[in-house]
């Protein structure tokens, strides 16, 4: 990755057989976000992304926009920094077949955040909430599931 936050290479082994660890490598490459603007006070920048990606062998199409603010300068530990808050929202939609049934899936997703990136470009920290609600349809009927989790992002020395 690189200080500008673009991501070159970032996969899981090929030999790898936990759909939940893809799924976890997917997300940690959007952990840096990528700087499309001077980063100074009040900074803005939107960085929309549409992929495709996979759950439990069902491709979904995924289209996320996210709006980033620097809020602010500060100083962690020693080192100078801006603080920039992030807002994300997502939308997934797919279909497939899981275990001989076929399923359809669609969510939408919604994140609120801080990072912080020193002005070197280096990732220090953050923190976020994000709130998903995903629906799976089938014969037998549909199942939604909403789920609600945060992030803290800490620098390992």
């Amino acid at each position: 990755m690189s200080p500008g936050g673009i991501v070159h290479s970032f996969a899981t082994a090929a030999d790898t057989t936990n759909p939940l660890l893809s799924q976890a490598v997917d997300e940690l490459a959007r952990v840096m976000p990528r700087i499309r603007a001077a980063l100074g006070a009040s900074g803005t920048w939107t960085d929309t992304v549409a992929d495709i990606q996979r759950r439990n062998g069902i491709p979904l199409k995924r289209q996320t926009i996210s709006k980033f603010t620097v809020t602010g300068d500060t100083t962690l530990g020693s080192e100078p920094a801006w603080k920039i808050a992030r807002e994300t929202s997502s939308s997934t939609k797919g279909s497939g077949v899981v275990q001989a049934t076929a399923v359809d899936v669609e969510g939408t997703t919604s994140a609120k955040g801080i990072i912080v990136v020193s002005k070197k470009g280096v990732l220090l920290g953050g923190e976020s909430e994000e709130t998903s609600n995903d629906k799976f349809s089938f014969a037998q009927g549909t199942m939604d599931i909403r789920a609600v989790s945060t992030t803290k992002v800490v620098k390992v020395k």
